[in-house]
């Protein structure tokens, strides 16, 4: 099975581009420049059920990735997945950047850890590659840190946050970006800002 991933993720990855550029957020191009956020410590739970606040969980962790997703999606959410996949995929290489990838989930609802487990293993997510949702309550402050539209889930644009918490830069990239796009990126940020 390991062997017939990629090219699964692969296969989804070029079946979807027009499902995701139909999305809002796949509209918006980079800013170029970095953003500052105020992310709040909004308490996240991973999919082996450990609970830890964004900021205190990710502060130390240097360029993260945050992908949005809910499991129920028949949309833009696989092109998401399968372009996190391959990133996760790429990362494994030798000489890949440093680079931490998140699937958040905008679904507090039906996205239990073990709904995210479950997806993460079919996936075969490295344990690299961290797949978290807030409660319910939290949730809308969580999307809107972000600058996501907090509502139902199924109204969410596909959308990529790549980012640093201890330097304050994030930069929004749309659901349309290829891996090797978000790759690059995170190339010229670790030469820009070695450890």
């Amino acid at each position: 099975m390991k062997n017939r991933l990629p090219c699964a993720l692969a296969a989804l990855l070029l079946a979807c581009p027009s499902q995701a550029a139909e999305t809002p957020a796949a509209a918006m191009a980079p800013s170029g420049l970095d953003e500052r956020l105020l992310l709040p410590d909004v308490a996240l739970t991973d999919r082996h059920g450990g609970t830890q606040g964004l900021v205190s969980r990710y502060e130390d962790a240097g360029l993260v990735l945050y992908g949005f997703i809910y499991t129920n999606c028949t949309e833009s959410c696989g092109l998401t997945i399968s372009v996190m996949g391959l990133v996760d995929m790429d990362l494994q290489m030798a000489g890949a950047p440093d680079l931490r990838l998140v699937s958040v989930s905008v679904d507090p609802w039906r996205d239990t850890p073990a709904v995210l487990d479950d997806v993460a293993e079919m996936v075969q997510a490295s344990p690299g590659w961290d797949w978290v949702v807030a409660t319910p309550q939290a949730t809308p402050l969580l999307l809107s840190a972000f600058g996501l539209e907090p509502g139902p889930p199924e109204k969410h644009g596909a959308l990529y946050v790549l980012g640093d918490l201890r330097r304050g830069m994030f930069w929004r990239l749309p659901g349309d970006a290829q891996p090797h796009e978000l790759i690059a990126m995170a190339r010229r940020y670790g030469a820009a800002h070695p450890p």
